[in-house]
């Protein structure tokens, strides 16, 4: 025995972005063995919907001595239109060659590029 069955409905864009276009690329310069520069960007749920997210450092930031607030794969919720902000610390103990990688955000299981990060230490 089969039945037909109709399902209607709409699918939920996720919209889960940087607030300021200008965030994209965030650059902490060339700082010297013990500075500390901190940069912070606005997050916002453009999505009809609550969101899960979560925050990431590709391979390249992991090893460049930022840190993050939220705290890597720490959950967070954001309602529809709220904002949160993110803070990025660099903090060399030690001389690094210039680099760049990607702040990611998690979002209901997809990942993106949220921000490219540049910075260097001599």
């Amino acid at each position: 025995f089969t039945s037909e069955v109709i399902v209607k409905g709409k699918g939920i864009d996720l919209k889960v972005d940087v607030e300021d276009e200008s965030q994209r690329s965030i650059s902490f310069g060339n700082l010297r063995v013990g500075q500390t520069r901190t940069k912070k960007l606005s997050l916002i749920n453009k999505s009809k919907k609550i969101t899960t997210c979560s925050i990431s450092l590709d391979h390249v930031l992991q090893t460049k001595y930022i840190s993050v607030d939220p705290k890597p794969l720490e959950k967070f919720r954001l309602r529809k239109n709220e904002k949160k902000f993110i803070s990025l610390t660099f903090h060399p103990p030690i001389r690094l060659a210039p680099f760049e990688g990607n702040l990611l955000v998690n979002a209901e299981g997809q990942s993106c590029i949220l921000s490219r990060i540049r910075g260097g230490c001599h």
